[in-house]
């Protein structure tokens, strides 16, 4: 039809006109909606997530200036002339300003305002004016290590740090108090205060409202804001109003959206069209019945008339309702059926919103309340990294979980060790999620799983898919809880390791969810921390959060390198996998990071067994069984590792990607950062570095591992050609995870991935002309079912 045609045909029938600008007016509705929905909600979560990723970076700025000034007070007060000053009996004239600890502590700290060596609290000549600063000598008279606090002097707001004096056999001998004025944060928060129009440190006291101890900027500023909890010290908290061009600077997400209003632009031409085509029909019929000479053989009653319409309009009915109830199931299957794809072995993991999008987590929190309401568990708890994706994700997963009535335990945005400890330590919870995708590029983002306190099998993760489909969930209405884990994790790390020595360390949060909270803790063991892209970013501007990539390492070596620290440690998106690189820049996988921890251990626990993946070097293995231990090689995998840990009550487990098991001091979960403090107790106890300590080992040739790009839904059943016509010469075949073949001098192995679409392939050898030969033995194989893939060796 003509557009002329099409528009009299509208106007020609007053009822079809009315579906049509009826039509128009819900489109406008849906487009409404639509924008709303797509644009400015999603757009308002990004502004949110900048703002607040400011916020967090600010507070860690906080606590780590804090943190190291009270491992400076702790280091000054272990000195043991200052003790001897201050004894009974001793002579202490000169130990106050021109002590010597004191000249260092003013040259390490010149923005202190004073500092005050005293024999007691009683001591302090303005107790009965400054409360809080009486408060903290008294606790650091009895050997405590108080928090810093704020208090008034003369309307002026001041900051306390106090920390007692510790003679040769521990016992109290006197106390250091220092004072500064909060303008000597300005230093500290140099780099993120320009990301700000207006800051504010708040300190909040039991039975007071929060009071304003720090401001920067005007306080008539406006645009979006966020507070954030300074970690280490409890009733702080960072307030920052962001830029007004932050609202501009975001991006709107569009794309959805423009698609959706083609859609709609579509649908509504077609039922116009289709309207204005049955108006022109209809016309057309009656003006041919019209013309019509009435037959004397034909002729029809007006009752046959009517009875043949009904008729007519009854079977049509009848044919449009079967089509619009085929129609409907079509939907209905199309709605609720699940890419299996993003179902893995021991985790779910796909491309955020395609394929993760918030109604499949919404699905997914239905299913896993239902399970845990059903295996009588009242709660399950529930957490998010610090991808872009993650917190709409997590707010549709906890929104299912409570329609079921089943609460939920927050941990908020931390990192997967830390989501772990928090169910260890609860105790009141068996079961969890965390949303995240650990390694993955950004575009990505998942769900990693507890059930009754171990990691799902694929059998476990496959149920929960087909519970997702099966729509029997139960109804309820549940209740959040929001439960700080963070200081437990911390306190429980540093009564657990001991660092003799600390230690001057890069840490690469590669913009991931472990970033703000590694630094903190290594310098509350007296490390000096060199952060390096530690603000939670789920863009990940500067490189992937993949460290077993050695692309992924290079700023990290050059930091380490030109810093001179003693090493450096790389964390993935969530924190659970870590690399380490050696003062000499050398990187140290995880293989080889578990043959220091297996010797150290197997020095105390001869006989135990040690869990390690078919990536592992086989040079774990012969130290393993040197040192008097049993090693179990195991399918790769965070899960797989883990359960086989608790299956064989092994103190010790890891895998080449950086997910490292302690099961002899810990709890046996994978943890980057807490592997981190475990290396550097070793190093700070022998008192020898890494490198020094990579040098005893015996030395091998050995690639990174490369991933090979494949079909996802194809990778496995490669493996299994692979294995069915593949002649690896010589070589003895292990097929206990892939395919991994050992000769006499290496060994190389070939994959699929658990997490992604690709062949994971790794060799090992004695030499170069070794590793050159068994690569050679591998790649006319591999190349016959790979024809269009260029292989990197």
């Amino acid at each position: 039809m003509k557009p002329g045609e099409t528009l009299r045909a509208l106007t020609r029938t007053p009822l079809i006109l009315v579906a049509v600008l009826i039509t128009l007016g819900y489109a406008a509705y849906i487009t409404h909606k639509l924008y709303q929905n797509l644009v400015v909600a999603p757009w308002q979560e990004r502004v949110t997530e900048r703002v607040t990723a400011e916020a967090l970076s600010g507070a860690g700025y906080v606590s780590r200036y804090f943190s190291r000034l009270q491992n400076q007070l702790q280091a000054a007060g272990r000195d043991a002339e200052l003790a001897r000053r201050l004894a009974p009996g001793g002579n202490d004239e000169d130990a106050g300003e021109d002590a010597a600890v004191i000249d260092r502590l003013r040259q390490e700290w010149p923005n202190i305002s004073e500092i005050s060596v005293l024999k007691s609290y009683q001591a302090y000549p303005d107790r009965s004016n400054n409360f809080v600063a009486t408060d903290l000598l008294r606790q650091a008279g009895n050997g405590d290590y108080p928090e810093p606090a704020a208090g008034k002097l003369e309307d002026d707001w001041h900051i306390f740090v106090a920390s007692p004096v510790l003679d040769g056999s521990g016992s109290v001998a006197g106390i250091i108090l220092v004072r500064l004025a909060p303008e000597a944060l300005d230093a500290a928060l140099q780099a993120v205060l320009s990301q700000a129009t207006r800051v504010e440190l708040q300190q909040t006291t039991r039975g007071f409202a929060p009071q304003t101890i720090y401001q920067y900027g005007a306080s008539s500023a406006e645009g979006p804001s966020a507070t954030a909890p300074v970690k280490t010290i409890v009733g702080w908290n960072y307030f920052l109003v962001g830029p007004s061009t932050l609202t501009t600077e975001t991006p709107k997400p569009v794309g959805y959206f423009a698609i959706s209003v083609a859609g709609i632009i579509c649908a509504v031409a077609a039922i116009i069209y289709l309207l204005a085509h049955y108006q022109t029909l209809l016309s057309r019929n009656i003006t041919s019945v019209l013309k019509k000479e009435p037959s004397d053989d034909n002729d029809i009653s007006p009752e046959q008339l009517e009875e043949m319409v009904a008729e007519s309009l009854a079977e049509r009915k009848a044919e449009g309702a079967a089509k619009r109830a085929q129609l409907d199931s079509d939907v209905f299957d199309i709605s609720t059926g699940i890419p299996r794809n993003v179902f893995r072995n021991y985790d779910i993991r796909g491309e955020a919103d395609r394929e993760i999008s918030v109604d499949f987590a919404n699905l997914l929190g239905k299913t896993l309340g239902t399970r845990a309401l059903r295996a009588s568990q009242s709660a399950l708890a529930v957490a998010a990294d610090g991808r872009v994706s993650s917190p709409r994700l997590k707010k549709a997963l906890v929104e299912g979980i409570l329609s079921t009535g089943c609460n939920v335990i927050d941990f908020g945005q931390v990192p997967t060790p830390i989501f772990n400890f928090g169910i260890y330590h609860l105790n009141t919870v068996d079961s969890g999620v965390i949303v995240t995708a650990s390694h993955n590029p950004m575009r990505d983002n998942g769900f990693k799983l507890v059930m009754d306190n171990r990691a799902p099998d694929a059998e476990a993760i496959q149920t929960l898919a087909d519970g997702m489909s099966g729509g029997d969930w139960d109804k309820g209405k549940g209740t959040v809880e929001e439960v700080d884990v963070v200081e437990p994790y911390f306190d429980a790390v540093s009564a657990d390791v001991v660092i003799a020595t600390p230690l001057k360390i890069v840490v690469d949060g590669a913009s991931g969810a472990m970033g703000p909270f590694a630094p903190g803790l290594l310098e509350a063991f007296g490390c000096e921390v060199i952060p390096l892209y530690c603000e939670v970013d789920g863009t990940f501007p500067y490189h992937p959060p993949d460290p077993s990539d050695p692309n992924n390492l290079k700023d990290l070596i050059t930091t380490v390198t030109h810093q001179q620290a003693d090493l450096g440690f790389a964390f993935d998106g969530d924190g659970d996998r870590v690399v380490a690189v050696s003062g000499s820049g050398r990187i140290v996988w995880p293989d080889e990071l578990m043959m220091v921890f297996a010797r150290d251990l197997l020095t105390k626990q001869p006989g135990a067994d040690v869990v390690f993946d078919v990536k592992s070097t086989r040079r774990l293995n012969a130290l393993v069984s040197s040192y008097g231990g049993r090693p179990l090689m195991w399918k790769t995998g965070h899960s797989n590792i883990r359960n086989k840990i608790a299956e064989a009550e092994a103190p010790l487990g890891g895998e080449f990607s950086g997910h490292i098991f302690f099961r002899d001091r810990w709890f046996g979960v994978d943890d980057g950062l807490y592997t981190a403090a475990r290396l550097i107790e070793i190093l700070s106890l022998r008192e020898q570095s890494l490198d020094e300590m990579i040098e005893g080992f015996d030395v091998a040739v050995a690639t990174p591992e490369i991933k090979v790009p494949v079909d996802e839904e194809q990778k496995f059943e490669l493996i299994e050609k692979l294995r069915a016509s593949g002649d690896f010469g010589d070589g003895i075949v292990n097929d206990i995870d892939g395919i991994r073949v050992e000769y006499s001098d290496g060994w190389g192995l070939v994959r699929a991935s658990n997490t992604s679409a690709n062949l994971t392939l790794r060799f090992e050898a004695e030499n170069e002309a070794a590793l050159g030969r068994i690569q050679a033995i591998f790649k006319p194989l591999l190349e016959q079912h790979l024809a269009d893939v260029k292989l990197p060796f």
